[in-house]
């Protein structure tokens, strides 16, 4: 299903963004949501999802 793919993909995208920042924010949103810094790649990147499945029938990733 579509839903196992991209959750696959933005684990793989989270877990490059830990291993290529510097520093990372945590914000407190109801959703999970967390900022990466790494000044000599890139200024700041922020991702965020929102897994509704459930409830909704949505999953977002926003980065």
């Amino acid at each position: 299903m579509i839903f196992e793919k991209l959750i696959e993909t933005s684990e793989k995208m989270r877990e490059l963004l830990e291993s290529l920042s510097t520093t990372k924010h945590i914000h407190d949103f109801p959703w999970p949501a967390t900022t990466y810094y790494s000044p000599d790649i890139w200024r700041r990147a922020d991702l965020d999802i929102i897994d509704a499945r459930e409830d909704r029938k949505l999953w977002m990733m926003h980065l």
